[in-house]
């Protein structure tokens, strides 16, 4: 009985790695979390609201908007504080949980 040849397999596309991958989408993501904080104007955004409002992770609109804070793109809102000698004061906002949240605003 003759012996069949092997016949390779056909090339498969190679799949592109994750470590390339990830870089990519969480810049899409920082692009829509940024834009998300500009539209609230000066009343700003919470992470947990950011979450509600674009259907999002916790981890992941939290590690974007602290990217975003390092690349100076977002701050924490802030308010005069209620005395002569205070100075500004973090502007923050309960969450579901009761607890409050601080408030970013996009820098312009």
């Amino acid at each position: 009985m003759p012996v069949a040849a092997r016949v390779p397999p056909p090339e498969l596309p190679q799949p592109i790695p994750a470590s390339k991958l990830i870089p990519e989408e969480a810049k899409k993501l920082r692009v829509r979390i940024l834009n998300y904080i500009r539209s609230c104007g000066l009343a700003g955004a919470t992470c947990e609201e950011a979450e509600i409002n674009l259907g999002l992770s916790h981890q992941t609109v939290s590690a974007r908007l602290t990217e975003l804070h390092r690349e100076k793109l977002i701050r924490k809102a802030t308010s005069p504080g209620k005395r002569m000698d205070e100075g500004p004061q973090p502007v923050r906002r309960k969450t579901r949980s009761g607890r409050t949240a601080q408030v970013w605003i996009a820098i312009e």
